[in-house]
Formats: structure tokens, sequence, C-alpha cells
């Protein structure tokens, strides 16, 4: 059995994430996506895919749904994202 290091192993298998973003947030005010709400000046969607990125991820795939066009307006100056 090869025996792998960190770094080896994380080139080798580079981590990738899938993030859910299909929710209609009927409970949220306004016609927006949930994922496109605010907190703390950044919409919940890019929250998400910083805490990724912080952790090592390489690659997400978004998965939309409801007003999933307008999800992927917000998120296509994002590097690495396929939806």
């Amino acid at each position: 059995m090869e025996k792998y290091t960190t770094m080896s192993y994380q080139q080798k298998f580079p981590l990738q994430s899938v993030i859910l973003a299909a929710g209609k947030g009927k409970r949220f005010p306004g016609e927006k996506p949930k994922v496109l709400q605010k907190v703390a000046g950044k919409t919940l969607v890019k929250h998400v895919i910083n805490l990724a990125h912080a952790l090592g991820v390489v690659k997400n795939v978004v998965i939309i749904g409801h007003l999933g066009e307008q999800v992927q307006q917000e998120l296509q100056p994002e590097k690495n994202l396929s939806f």
C-alpha cells in the first residue's frame, strides 16, 4: 500500500466541493434566491465559497435551481466554479 504525505495526497486527489444553492428562500423578504441574501455584507453562497477556499478546495460545483440565472450572474467572476 502506497503511503501518502498530506501534500502528495492533495496533489494526487485535489479537494472538490458540491454547493447546494437551489433554495427559494420563501421566508426571506424580496424576490432574491435564498443564497443571494446578504449576511455581514456578503451573500450566503459567497460565505460558503470563501470557507471552501480556506479549506483548500480547488474546484466547486454549484447546484442551482430557483432563479439559477441570478446565482450564476452573481458568481460569474469567481474562479474554479462550475454549475
